[in-house]
């Protein structure tokens, strides 16, 4: 294997395991400092809450899924297919570095995951703005800030996609054996 193959092989990876790690991170948050209300949303649809109660000077936390099913369907939905996506290209690169896969091969094992995992992060954050619009009238994404958890996705499917077009070049300018 050629270094620039490992090269373009650990940026794949490491795009996939920022993918993983923006699982687990909260994807929009809310805080309201003069009322000392925080509001994470995560991929996944869960949603942790904590405000403080100002008659008793208590802090109360919720910790919940969304009950509301268009909140919750795309949420759950979204994160299903990043995960299914997830693990094709991670297949696909293992077997790329086993050399089982050629790269006409991994070229269409990967660029369909690689789709899917963008378009299900659009979609998520569309249908998020779609729900909070018809549930509270109120705008998501004027309310709400992106974090971690779709900025990560982005990034990580960019390492993806950039190590997926290494291996596509370091395959272009390289000499295969031919086996006789």
């Amino acid at each position: 294997m050629k270094p620039f193959e490992k090269f373009a092989l650990f940026l794949s990876f490491s795009g996939v395991i920022l993918c993983i790690i923006s699982i687990f991170t909260p994807a929009a948050f809310f805080e309201n400092r003069a009322w000392d209300h925080t509001i994470l949303y995560w991929l996944w649809g869960f949603k942790y809450e904590k405000f403080v109660h100002y008659h008793d000077e208590r802090d109360f936390i919720i910790n919940t899924f969304f009950s509301h099913p268009l909140q919750f369907l795309p949420s759950m939905i979204s994160t299903v297919l990043i995960v299914v996506s997830l693990v094709f290209i991670v297949k696909s690169m293992f077997g790329y570095r086993k050399n089982i896969i050629n790269n006409l091969r991994m070229k269409k094992q990967t660029l369909g995951p690689i789709t899917i995992l963008i378009l299900s992060i659009i979609t998520w954050i569309v249908m998020m703005e779609v729900a909070e619009l018809l549930i509270y009238d109120v705008s998501m994404w004027n309310r709400y800030i992106p974090s971690f958890g779709v900025i990560g996705m982005f990034l990580g499917a960019g390492l993806i996609i950039c190590g997926f077009f290494v291996i596509k070049k370091v395959k272009l300018n390289y000499p295969t054996k031919k086996s006789e």
